[in-house]
């Protein structure tokens, strides 16, 4: 996909994240209401999942169900996703492998 000539706001977290992901995509989602369809055109917003292992494109799909339709959801391999937090100087610690996730469909 090709972001130019698009606003992009970007959200880096993960599916398993229990209280801030998805209060703060709650909030991004009431900002894109709040701008209207007309100005959604130039504006792109992605989510973009810094746990590849256990954000699988399902996951991310049943994920995407609480939120924002706009919101696109992106995933990488490994190599991918610390070259793009690195890029944008992302900092983040991996929760815990060993929880079971009770919202997998």
């Amino acid at each position: 996909a090709t972001y130019r000539n698009k606003f992009v706001l970007l959200y880096f977290g993960f599916t398993r994240c229990p209280d801030i992901c998805p209060s703060e995509l709650l909030k991004v989602g009431d900002t894109l209401d709040l701008l209207g369809a007309e100005n959604l055109a130039d504006l792109k917003t992605l989510f973009v999942s810094v746990d590849p292992n256990r954000d699988t494109l399902q996951q991310l799909r049943v994920y995407a169900e609480d939120f924002h339709p706009t919101i696109e959801y992106l995933t990488g391999t490994k190599d991918m996703i610390a070259a793009i937090t690195k890029a944008y100087r992302v900092y983040f610690i991996k929760a815990n492998e060993s929880e079971v996730d009770d919202e997998v469909r």
